[in-house]
């Protein structure tokens, strides 16, 4: 029979509850039901552990028992929703504490400790609380405990991801409690940074957090810069997708760098609409940056780089490109 702990015993029900599972007491359904003897009456245990007399009949309490097997089958068979606002999942409540580990444990990604006794003293922490850390940016993470706010990878992944993203202070708390405390009061903010940059990504990074991530959704990218790697997985952490350079077709930004912007303008196979006759952006990279910073200007700005191809190259305008797309897809 599943025993959720304290914490756990406010659930959120998915149907209506039968009156027949209802502690009288809390009015709520069940949690670790027991029999109270000699009478027969069923409470939640922690309702009626400072009892002395049963609260339904008056009758002096002798001690109680487990209630009925059926009483706990029904029970635990109850459909409650997961905690977690972002989540829609709706399981039997004996599962949900397994759905809640596997799904909604906290996975830390740190950021910035080059002091390797301090970097392993965070690590023994988090584990020693149930949590676990990743090392590999290609993984999942739920909170960033960051050093100090910088544009860096791992901190526009997490921005870009809606991911936590904290002091130390919030790693030492918890210890201290032997608990996790609450993250809102050591999320990053402007009051304990050094610099305007680190305020401005603070900002930001709530910001994304709230909103709930995925700024780049239905973006399907290609990249050409050096930093592939390192754009792809911001990219991806945010909605977005990544493509090779060969699904071109495919796409609907294409990014690049200065160094490889000569190489996109003298190209005469770079398409200006994709497979579905809508316009390709092509962006300089510090357009990811700029979104993520909430500074995008507007893409016209910063597209279509071979519209400014010397005249001598012969590429097809936007509406050529348009009927030549439409003409190979017709055979």
């Amino acid at each position: 029979f599943f025993s959720p702990p304290h914490v756990m015993s406010t659930f959120d029900y998915a149907d209506e509850i039968s009156e027949e599972l209802l502690c009288p007491l809390c009015t709520q359904p069940f949690v670790d039901p027991v029999r109270a003897q000699p009478c027969g009456h069923t409470f939640c245990e922690g309702c009626i552990a400072e009892a002395k007399r049963c609260p339904s009949d008056d009758v002096q309490l002798l001690g109680t028992e487990p209630a009925d097997r059926i009483v706990c089958k029904l029970l635990d068979a109850l459909r409650v929703r997961c905690p977690h606002s972002t989540c829609d999942t709706i399981c039997r409540r004996s599962a949900l504490p397994d759905h809640i580990a596997e799904a909604h444990a906290k996975k830390f990604m740190l950021s910035g400790f080059k002091a390797k006794r301090k970097k392993q003293q965070l690590i023994d922490h988090i584990t020693s609380l149930g949590g676990s850390v990743v090392s590999d940016p290609k993984e999942d993470w739920t909170h960033l405990i960051a050093e100090k706010l910088t544009k860096c990878e791992k901190v526009l992944a997490s921005m870009a991801g809606g991911k936590w993203i904290l002091t130390e202070r919030y790693i030492m708390c918890s210890q201290a409690a032997g608990h996790w405390v609450l993250e809102d009061v050591h999320e990053w903010t402007g009051t304990q940074c050094d610099n305007r940059v680190e305020r401005e990504v603070a900002l930001q990074a709530r910001h994304w957090r709230l909103a709930g991530g995925r700024p780049f959704v239905d973006w399907k990218c290609v990249l050409y810069t050096e930093s592939v790697h390192h754009f792809s997985r911001v990219l991806e952490k945010g909605g977005g997708q990544v493509l090779l350079p060969s699904e071109v077709r495919l796409s609907t930004h294409v990014f690049f760098d200065f160094k490889h912007a000569k190489q996109i303008l003298l190209s005469q196979r770079m398409p200006l609409v994709n497979d579905s006759m809508n316009e390709i952006l092509y962006l300089g990279t510090d357009f990811i940056l700029a979104t993520l910073m909430k500074e995008a200007p507007d893409p016209v700005l910063w597209k279509a780089v071979l519209l400014l191809k010397p005249k001598r190259s012969r590429s097809p305008t936007l509406d050529q490109e348009r009927e030549a797309t439409g003409a190979r897809r017709g055979r």
